[in-house]
């Protein structure tokens, strides 16, 4: 006579129990035969069968490693082991749960490769494993078979995974967020992703990338959040991110991008933060762009080779939640305006440092009553801070 169901989820959780490091006794108090599992914290179950379908489990302090006995859970369909110190490999076996559709590792310590079996489960919505220090690379088109038609969320963040970025994740087509940055990916950014429509947040940023950033990423018309910095990208910035019209984020610092900043980018009128600090950007800074970014609050383009003078200053003046200003070490020669003092009052930081400014500094910049950092050094200004600056 075959073992009921239900006794075979006892023998998971009690292979997992086992498995694991418990020093505040948040399962050895819990976990007993005294009540049924059903009842265990971090265990839910369904109605009907009785069978475990959630193990949720996130701030538990567990150590220790995560059991493959775990997969013996045939009905499980959420999995959160999250913010424990769990060590180890994450069990192959995880792959063959039918019904898994969401699985968060993340904040652990797990180590070795990710499964090649998690992405051929075609029940998973989420897939959060950031944090931790997994290595290895990612599926490619000779690898198995990378089917993922529900995946919703990747989240592969701060660990140390190597390889290109695989085109394949283009073939997920419900995908909204796809977060693979502080890793050690090389390669170029496959301009396959641009094919992602649904996509909101794009994280790809400190990383080892090469190559250009593909004109394709112009067609994510739904991206709020665009993370590219910390790479070795080159060439222009694509006109097509202009197209970006809900676009909040964009951050390309850090990198070996030149040309100038595109006035086709004062198209994505949503922008708030701006981060193009750190490339070899030249020309002149839009004159408008406060008027195409109103909700700016901050811009950061810090350290390039841009030049021509400060009547952007002017538009700027529209953008009442201001809170951040740097432009230090480019090659900007100009007097300062009066309508310095027309920036916002919220504006906490303003560094014009480094550059070619000339004459005096305008007494108009005592309207800044919200300024806590100053820094107007190595430029070629005369005078001194006039009375009324209490900043």
């Amino acid at each position: 006579m075959s073992r009921p169901h239900n006794f075979t989820d006892l023998e998971s959780l009690l292979a997992f129990k086992a498995s694991v490091a418990d020093p505040h006794g948040l399962l050895a108090t819990n976990w007993t035969a005294n009540a049924s599992f059903c009842s265990w914290n971090g265990v839910r179950c369904s109605h009907r069968r009785q069978r475990v379908v959630a193990l949720k489990l996130a701030n538990f302090f567990l150590g220790g490693s995560i059991s493959p006995h775990i997969a013996n859970l045939s009905f499980l369909s959420h999995l959160n082991l999250s913010h424990n110190a769990l060590t180890g490999p994450i069990p192959g076996a995880i792959g063959r749960l039918p019904r898994l559709a969401r699985l968060s590792l993340a904040y652990n310590s797990l180590s070795g490769p990710i499964p090649l079996s998690i992405f051929n489960m075609s029940s998973l919505v989420e897939v959060s494993l950031l944090m931790n220090n997994l290595s290895g690379s990612l599926p490619s088109n000779t690898d198995p078979p990378f089917m993922l038609p529900w995946l919703q969320i990747m989240s592969l963040s701060k660990n140390h995974l190597t390889g290109s970025i695989t085109p394949n994740f283009a073939r997920c087509s419900q995908l909204q967020v796809l977060s693979l940055s502080f890793n050690n990916f090389g390669g170029s950014i496959p301009p396959e992703l641009g094919n992602i429509t649904g996509l909101i947040l794009l994280y790809l940023g400190a990383n080892q990338l090469t190559g250009s950033i593909p004109a394709s990423i112009g067609k994510l018309s739904k991206l709020n959040e665009l993370e590219l910095g910390n790479n070795y990208l080159q060439g222009v910035i694509p006109e097509e991110l202009g197209n970006l019209l809900d676009v909040q984020y964009l951050a390309l610092a850090n990198n070996i991008l030149t040309g100038s900043i595109p006035i086709a980018l004062l198209n994505a009128s949503k922008i708030h933060t701006l981060i193009l600090a750190q490339n070899n950007l030249i020309r002149s800074i839009p004159a408008t762009l406060g008027v195409s970014w109103p909700q700016l609050e901050i811009l950061d383009i810090r350290t390039n080779k841009l030049t021509g003078r400060l009547d952007f200053i002017n538009s700027l003046s529209n953008c009442r939640n201001l809170e951040y200003l740097e432009l230090s070490e480019n090659k900007i020669s100009d007097f300062l305006p009066d309508s310095l003092g027309n920036l916002s009052t919220s504006l906490k930081n303003l560094y014009l440092n480094r550059n070619y400014i000339k004459g005096r500094i305008p007494s108009t910049i005592g309207n800044l009553s919200g300024l806590i950092d100053l820094d107007l050094g190595r430029n070629e200004l005369i005078g001194k801070y006039h009375q009324s600056f209490q900043g």
